[in-house]
């Protein structure tokens, strides 16, 4: 059997799986910050508002120039600390910290995000996820 009659048979699902099964594996050997590129490409390409970003002051700058009431507003919730390493706006615009970041951090399942990388890896080239 060739490439072509496996791509074309019921062997392709069994592949299929396999190669998100890889990148899944792939997703967890990704360092802190691959991680939370994945994810932002994730949300860009899936026009979700699930972006990380370094909590610091290029973020407030960015996010908050000339409107301070704003910036007090958002940093209000009881999820926000501004030691910690990254932030990321919650569905009511408020900000919400965090020290870490996993693989179970991400906005859908590692499944999800690996079906999309292997239909759109062009999205995620540089991150090693597909061999």
């Amino acid at each position: 059997m060739n490439y072509k009659e496996i791509m074309e048979g019921e062997d392709r699902t069994f592949i299929r799986d396999n190669n998100i099964a890889d990148i899944e594996l792939h997703m967890l050997d990704l360092s802190e910050d691959k991680l939370i590129d994945l994810n932002n490409r994730y949300s860009s390409a899936c026009n979700q508002d699930d972006y990380i970003y370094a909590n610091n002051l290029g973020f407030i700058e960015d996010h908050f120039t000339n409107d301070l009431w704003r910036l007090i507003y958002a940093c209000k919730s009881e999820d926000y600390n501004p030691q910690h390493k990254y932030v990321q706006f919650d569905g009511y615009k408020n900000l919400k910290s965090l020290n870490t970041f996993s693989v179970h951090d991400l906005p859908e399942s590692a499944f999800c995000i690996a079906e999309h990388v292997l239909d759109n890896a062009s999205i995620y080239e540089g991150l090693n996820l597909i061999y």
